[in-house]
This record gives structure tokens, C-alpha cells and sequence, in this order.
């Protein structure tokens, strides 16, 4: 619970946080520069006659909730680069031309570029971010894993559903009906995978039952509709493992604020275990069935890092980027499209946050409460590392009001399952993800063979040095600490499904 202090930040706590972002990509930038383009990073506000290369954020100067546009892109630099200032840019006639170049508010980039007169950059290239590493195991810990009775060659199954799970009544002031969970509950109850993945909301604030004068509880709501189903599939498989992640329109959730802590938190253990009594999940939890985790979330299945934020950031960058695309003609439309998606789930990756719009706009022509970024980011928690990813996971799932999709991203599959509920009549979609195990024969005889001293170099070359107590060299180290990213792109299938 320590840290969630939405509306208790300081000004000047969340100043020094956002130029520590803007230092700490434009650093990342800087060494990518210099190793690739043997320069350095320039304060863009003094007159450079020449090329030279800088790096920053984009801001937005318009005063309005409009979308960013050609006149009103700025770049902001940090303190230590630019003493914080900001720039007006302007693309050259050559970018422009050659296209494929996407700006949102926000968005941290190193920029190549001339400034004759020290009042506005003329850009003449971009460069994002390098993502960051995957995240990596040893070697020797996977083999333990599926060695066991049981779990060699054994495939890991998951489904994944996010809400909204209700439609509201006919007459629109009564108890929303929940038949396409009850619908997602018997698919899940045939299939009996290993882990479900629901991302609420599970009580939506956005049905009309609560205008029409409906006055059940969240709590009962849950306990009644929810819960019910939530049983059924623990029922149906012993090994099946739910997970709960929140969401910013659940009023099953007290915490407006994103990031949000698990379903059912509360200042003290016993206040904890009421609330969930309350929920009707506490025998649920208690057995392990239930796991309730915050928004957003990183965990483990087996070897398989997966990450989930429940916000639809997915749709905001739809809607609030500027994209300049090339002029050279494409195939199909289709192509362009799909680029288009697969660029949405790579700015979370090479800005390695999970929203990285800042601050994220409101178009007054959203009258859809899907469609409405109503929500609030605690400013302070996010800038740390609550939202701010540490290693690249192997599956990223972003969900959104978007039609749900797949995307391979640089290695990381990348997952939008839809909603279950698509506005008001239903007819919404899930995802099936189906991972393969490694080959833990080929495994083993790597550890065995005389390959091992080369690959635990090239291993904990990409882990960031070797462990506490030993020398650096691969032939310094024992095999038994190989690290092995997990190729989990190699080794999937994912489906979005209809409900």
C-alpha cells in the first residue's frame, strides 16, 4: 500500500521524476549515439550551424485537448543536457518525404538536426529508444523445472479476458446481466487451462444500471455474478490458477488512481480479510485458487515473464499520436494497418514504460465512456517503477476497446484480447495463448557438452556481468549459471477468439 498517494504529490517530487526519465532515456540515447554514430548529445538550444544530435521529450504546446500537430511540437530536454528548456521543431522537407516517423506527448527520442538561429531545431532524422533485454533464466533452473513427474514436455496453457463481463438490463435501470462471463466461464471450465488471466472491470462504472437507480453493492454484485463463476472453474480443474487484475473503471476497486493495488486491499490484514469476505473469494484466495494481483502487474509462469497493465493505452496512442508516413506506396492497406498496430504495442517497449503518453489528452468528442481516458496516474508512483518496465517480457498483454490482435514485437508477443462485452449487446472476444516447453534434452546436453563455457558468456553478457564472487570471462564461470533468454516467440501459439 505505500506509495499510492494520488493527489498528495508535490510539484516539485513530480518535476524531479519526470526530468529523471528525460535523463535517464536521453542517456540510453546518448551511448546509443555514440557507439553507432561516434557523437554525443547536444544541448539543442544553442545554435549548431552543423548536424548534431540531441535527445529529449515531446510535448504538446497547444493550449487545447487537441491532438498534437506539426505547429505545436516541442522538444524537452532535461536539466542536465538543456537545463530543462524546450524547442519548437520543425521537419525537414527530406523527413517528411521519407515518413514513417510518429510523435506523441510524452515520448522521449534522440533527434539529428540543425538549429542556425538557436530558437528552432530543423529535424532531419529520429531515433527511439532501444528496448530493453529480454529477461533471462538459468539454464539449469529450467531443467529442474520440467524434470519433475509430470512436467516434462508439458504445455502451458492460458486464457485471457478482459472486461467489461456484463450488458446492462433491457430496461436499463436494473441488475446487469453477466452471461457473457457465464459463456467465458464454461469455455474455461471445457478447456481447463493452466492459468486465467481476468482483467476487470468486473462491476463497470459505465452501466446504466447505476443511473437507472440500481443501488446493489460492488461487493454484492461481485459476490453474486462473479464469484459464482470463479468457482465453477476452480472447481472444474484443480491446477486451473485465476488472476484478477483491477482496472481504473471497476467500481470493485477503491483505488481510481493507475497504478492500482490488488482487489480487496486495505490498510490493514484484518480490514483485508474482511473485504474480501465481503467479495465472497476469501476460500477462494486462502486455497490458492484466486491469485489478486495490482494494475499493472509482472509474474512467472514457469519461465515465461508475462506482464498486464489494464489501462487502455493501446487505444489513447491510436487516437493521440502524430504519424508522418512515406509517400512511397504501399501494397495494401492492410500492411500499412498492421504496422500500424504492431507500432502501438513498440512505443511501450522502446519508451519501456506501460503509458507512456504524459500527460494522456481528453477529446471532448468522446461521448463513449469506453472511449474516455477518465482515469488518473498517480504521477509519483508511476515515474517510478511501478509502471516503468525493468527487462522486456516475453508476453506483453495491453488489454483495449480495440479489436483484439497479435503482434510478434522485436521477439515479445504482444496481446490485446479485446473485451468480452463489445458496447452493449455483447459479442466481444478472449485470447488463447499455448507455450511449448523448451527441449530439456537439448538443454542438458548443452550443460554437459563443452559448448557451456561459450554459452554462459554470451548468457551473462546479456544478464549484465557475471554473479557476486566471481570474475568476469566465460571460462571463469561453471555451467550451472548459463542464462537463457526464453524465445517464448518461437515456441507460441496465441489465438483471439470470439465470445
Amino acid at each position: 500500500m505505500d506509495g499510492y498517494r494520488y493527489m498528495f504529490e508535490r510539484l516539485a517530487e513530480k518535476g524531479d521524476l519526470v526530468d529523471e526519465r528525460i535523463q535517464e532515456l536521453s542517456i540510453v540515447l546518448d551511448d546509443w549515439i555514440f557507439h553507432n554514430i561516434i557523437s554525443s548529445a547536444m544541448n539543442p538550444n544553442i545554435p549548431h550551424q552543423e548536424t548534431f544530435y540531441t535527445a529529449g521529450r515531446i510535448q504538446d504546446s497547444s493550449a487545447d485537448t487537441s491532438k498534437i500537430t506539426l505547429e505545436s511540437l516541442y522538444l524537452e530536454t532535461c536539466r542536465a543536457l538543456g537545463n530543462g528548456s524546450r524547442i519548437q521543431l520543425q521537419l525537414s522537407e527530406s523527413l517528411m518525404k521519407r515518413g514513417n516517423v510518429h510523435f506523441f506527448p510524452g515520448q522521449v527520442i534522440g533527434l539529428c538536426g540543425v538549429n542556425p538561429s538557436g530558437r528552432l531545431l530543423i529535424v532531419q532524422d529520429v531515433f527511439n529508444v532501444p528496448r530493453l533485454e529480454f529477461a533471462t533464466s538459468r539454464v539449469n533452473n529450467i531443467v529442474q523445472m520440467y524434470s519433475g513427474p509430470g512436467n516434462e514436455g508439458r504445455v502451458i496453457n492460458m486464457m485471457i479476458a478482459a472486461g467489461p463481463f456484463s450488458v446492462d438490463a433491457v430496461n436499463g435501470d436494473g441488475a446487469p446481466s453477466y452471461e457473457p462471463l457465464e459463456e467465458f466461464g464454461k469455455v474455461v471450465c471445457l478447456e481447463k487451462p493452466d492459468v486465467v488471466v481476468l482483467c476487470g472491470p468486473f462491476v463497470d462504472e459505465a452501466s446504466l444500471g447505476w443511473k437507472g437507480g440500481y443501488t446493489m453493492s460492488s461487493e454484492g454484485i461481485m459476490k453474486r455474478y462473479v464469484v459464482p463463476v470463479l468457482k465453477r472453474i476452480s472447481e472444474s480443474s484443480s491446477s486451473t490458477r485465476i488472476v484478477l487484475v483491477p482496472s481504473t473503471r471497476g467500481l470493485e476497486s477503491e483505488w481510481v488512481g493507475y497504478p492500482q493495488p490488488p482487489i480487496g486491499s486495505a490498510l490493514t490484514d484484518e480490514t483485508k480479510l474482511t473485504r474480501w469476505q465481503q467479495f465472497g473469494i476469501k476460500e477462494l484466495v486462502a486455497a490458492g485458487k484466486v491469485v489478486l494481483v495490482p494494475n499493472p502487474v509482472q509474474f512467472m509462469v514457469n519461465e515465461i515473464v508475462v506482464t498486464v497493465s489494464n489501462v487502455d493505452s493501446l487505444f489513447h496512442l491510436n487516437r493521440d499520436q502524430l504519424s508522418i508516413e512515406s509517400n512511397e506506396p504501399l501494397s495494401s492497406s492492410f500492411i500499412a494497418k498492421q504496422d500500424r498496430m504492431a507500432r502501438l504495442f513498440q512505443h511501450h517497449l522502446t519508451q519501456r514504460h506501460l503509458y507512456p503518453l504524459s500527460p494522456p489528452t481528453l477529446n471532448p468528442a468522446d461521448k463513449d465512456p469506453l472511449n474516455m481516458n477518465l482515469f488518473a496516474i498517480d504521477s509519483t508512483r508511476a515515474q517510478s517503477g511501478a509502471i516503468t518496465l525493468q527487462a522486456t517480457p516475453d508476453l506483453l498483454i495491453l488489454p483495449s476497446a480495440l479489436k483484439g490482435m497479435v503482434r510478434n514485437v522485436e521477439g515479445c508477443v504482444c496481446v490485446n484480447p479485446g473485451t468480452i462485452v463489445k458496447g452493449r449487446a455483447g459479442g466481444g472476444s478472449f485470447a488463447r495463448v499455448c507455450v511449448h516447453p523448451l527441449n530439456v534434452e537439448e538443454l542438458k546436453g548443452l550443460l554437459a557438452s563443452e559448448e557451456a563455457n561459450v554459452f554462459v558468456s554470451v548468457g551473462e553478457k546479456r544478464k549484465g556481468g557475471a554473479e557476486d564472487g566471481e570474475e568476469g570471462g566465460g571460462a571463469a564461470l561453471v555451467s550451472q549459471d548459463a542464462v537463457l533468454e526464453h524465445s517464448v516467440h518461437s515456441r507460441c501459439r496465441v489465438e483471439v477468439q470470439k465470445i
